[in-house]
């Protein structure tokens, strides 16, 4: 395949090119050991995009809504989250959740005895936040987070799900969370595995542009491996890798949600009670049994990574 270069500020991003939009192209960068759009657009431009547009598009318009819909199998979900940081650092601290967008996971963690902050640079996500939510919460974004008033070393939990695919240096996150994060400190971080089998497997046979790549919304596409070695490399050790149950699943049974958007809210309904049962039942380990086979040869719509700080 194709090799293509593009430079900024003194670094050269370079890679096989994966995917061409035209304006965009998706690259295996060897610089960054991950997948990524170039070119990058400018801090000034995501900034407005972000304040502005993101919770504007069709399908973010009625975001707040869908969730409030999904909002106690969200809580359940939050809920074994904070019960596995408090497992790892033996107590309910402080958790600062970097795009924290309209609050929900904000709330649940409050309501189980966290103390709770977050950044979120979208002015709608951020006023339901603070106004509907009650949380605190600041209107910025994580490329002025040293301008914001936090102590150093002063966060137990930094946090943040379906947020680094949307950044353009998602190693400023790691390199946030090493400087806020307390000795012993975790991360979570969420995203999107993409150019996984399955949705090769659909792409190839229908002969479809992916559809996951949304550039300048989604500029980062991690795989398991990178998702993992991307904290390693900035000085974090692994605890976990989990996968949720993928979606792209029903791709593969003539289910064809990309073109029919209700069919979507309906495969998602699926997977939400095919989880309800099982926990529901004695086998209630069977879920994250199955999930983890999936991880093991890198299926998983969703990667979630707990690290702990290495300082």
């Amino acid at each position: 395949m194709k090799k293509i270069t593009w430079s900024e500020d003194n670094c050269q991003h370079s890679g096989q090119l994966i995917t061409d939009l035209g304006e965009y192209k998706i690259i295996s960068c060897d610089l960054c050991g991950f997948n990524h759009a170039i070119p990058i657009p400018s801090v000034d431009f995501l900034e407005d995009f972000y304040h502005k547009k993101y919770y504007e598009q069709d399908r973010k318009v009625d975001y707040f809504e869908r969730q409030n819909e999904q909002i106690s199998w969200w809580n359940s979900v939050f809920i074994d989250r904070c019960k596995e940081f408090e497992n790892i650092i033996g107590k309910k601290g402080s958790i600062l959740d970097i795009g924290c967008g309209p609050g929900f996971f904000l709330k649940e963690a409050e309501k189980n005895g966290w103390k709770v902050t977050g950044i979120e640079p979208s002015k709608k996500a951020y006023e339901y936040a603070k106004n509907t939510l009650n949380l605190e919460v600041l209107n910025s974004n994580i490329e002025k987070i040293d301008s914001l008033g936090f102590e150093e070393e002063s966060f137990d939990v930094i946090y943040s799900h379906g947020v680094l695919e949307h950044m353009r240096k998602p190693n400023l996150f790691f390199q946030s969370a090493f400087k806020f994060l307390k000795k012993g400190g975790i991360v979570f971080y969420s995203v999107a595995n993409d150019y996984n089998k399955f949705q090769k497997i659909y792409v190839e046979e229908k002969d479809v542009v992916p559809w996951w790549v949304v550039p300048p919304e989604h500029m980062n596409y991690f795989s398991i491996d990178s998702a993992e070695s991307i904290s390693v490399r900035n000085n974090f050790k692994l605890i976990s890798t989990k996968t949720t149950f993928p979606i792209d699943i029903f791709l593969m049974m003539g289910m064809n949600y990309i073109n029919i958007p209700n069919l979507g809210k309906d495969c998602h309904k699926l997977i939400m009670d095919m989880e309800k049962r099982i926990k529901n039942s004695k086998y209630r380990n069977l879920f994250e049994e199955i999930n983890n086979v999936f991880r093991k040869i890198g299926i998983g719509r969703q990667i979630e990574i707990t690290a702990r700080v290495d300082k």
